[in-house]
C-alpha cells in the first residue's frame, strides 16, 4: 500500500469507528470524513484494501481512475476501488467540500462485483438525502464502544452499498425554475428579493424556498451568493488589473468588506489572497 497526499484545506474532520487488524469482520466503516479542500489539495493511492466513497457537497474536484478522468460537481459521488490506483484533487481556481467513507471488509469484494459498483468509477445525479443521512448516523457511533456497534455499522454500511447499486435519481426541475435560476446567474447585478422572484415564476415566496430547497439543495439567495462568488473569482483570474470595487459592482454587491468576509468565507481565501496566488508572476 502506498499513497502520496498534498494538504491544503481549511478544516478537516474525522470519525473514527472500528478497525480489524485480521480482516475477519464482513462490512464495516473505518471511518468517515468531512474535509474542506483548498486549491492545489491533492490525494493519490496505490493498492489500498479498501473502498472510498467520496461525496462532493460543494464545490468541484478532479478525479481518476482507471485511465480515465473526471470532474465531479456538487452532488456526484467518486468510488475509489479497493486494489486501484485512484487519485483525486482540486484544481488551482477551485474548492471542494466533501464527505467520504472507509469501507473495508471480507465481504467487500463480493458485494461490490455482484452489484455492480466495482465497474464504477463515477456517480451523478443521485438524490443525496441517503448519502447524507447515513453519514450522519454513522458519526454517532464514534462515541460509542466500536465492538458494540459493528453490527449498526455494518448495517448502515450496506445500506449505503445497496442503495448507490441502485439510487433515486434527483428530479428534474420544472423547465420554469431552471429558467429562473440561469436568469439569476446571467443578472448577478441585480437585487432580486424572493417576493419578486415568486412573482416571475407564479407562485408565493415560501412554495418558491421549497421548490428551490427541494430541486437545487440551497434557497435563492444562498445559489445567487454562490453565482456572485463564482464570477467574481472568474474576474479575478482573468482581469488581474481590475479594481475590487468595480469588481463588486458588477456582480451586485455595494460592500467590499461585505464581499471579502463571504469570499474567504467560500474559498478560504480573501479576494486579494486569491489574485496574488492565481498570478504569482504579477
Amino acid at each position: 500500500m502506498r499513497y502520496y497526499l498534498h494538504r491544503s484545506r481549511r478544516s478537516f474532520t474525522t470519525h473514527s469507528l472500528f478497525y480489524e487488524a485480521t480482516g475477519q469482520s464482513l462490512l464495516y466503516t473505518s471511518q468517515t470524513t468531512e474535509v474542506h479542500l483548498l486549491p492545489h489539495a491533492c490525494f493519490r493511492r496505490y493498492n489500498m484494501p479498501f473502498l472510498s466513497v467520496e461525496y462532493v457537497r460543494e464545490g468541484n474536484l478532479l478525479v481518476r481512475q482507471r485511465g480515465e478522468a473526471y470532474r465531479l460537481d456538487a452532488g456526484d459521488l467518486f468510488l475509489m476501488q479497493p486494489g486501484l490506483e485512484g487519485e483525486f484533487m482540486v484544481s488551482q481556481s477551485s474548492f471542494c467540500i466533501k464527505e467520504s467513507f472507509s469501507i473495508f471488509g471480507a465481504l467487500l469484494p463480493e458485494l461490490l462485483e455482484k452489484s455492480g459498483l466495482a465497474k464504477l468509477d463515477v456517480l451523478s445525479g443521485i438524490n443525496p438525502s441517503p448519502v447524507h443521512r447515513i453519514f450522519g448516523h454513522l458519526n454517532e457511533l464514534e462515541s460509542e464502544d466500536p465492538s458494540r456497534t459493528l453490527l449498526e455499522n455494518s448495517r448502515l454500511t450496506f445500506e449505503l452499498l445497496t442503495y448507490l447499486a441502485s439510487p433515486m435519481q434527483t428530479e428534474e426541475a420544472p423547465r420554469a425554475l431552471l429558467e429562473l435560476r440561469s436568469h439569476l446567474e446571467e443578472h448577478l447585478e441585480r437585487e432580486y428579493t424572493v417576493r419578486e422572484l415568486a412573482q416571475m415564476y407564479g407562485c408565493t415566496p415560501a412554495h418558491l424556498i421549497r421548490l428551490f430547497r427541494h430541486y437545487f439543495h440551497t434557497t435563492p439567495y444562498q445559489l445567487l451568493i454562490r453565482y456572485r462568488l463564482k464570477k467574481a473569482a472568474e474576474l479575478l483570474r482573468r482581469e488581474p488589473d481590475l479594481a475590487i470595487k468595480v469588481l463588486i459592482e458588477k456582480i451586485g454587491y455595494h460592500d467590499a468588506l461585505n464581499f471579502s468576509t463571504e469570499f474567504k468565507k467560500h474559498f478560504g481565501v480573501s479576494p486579494r489572497e486569491y489574485r496574488r496566488y492565481m498570478q504569482p508572476d504579477a
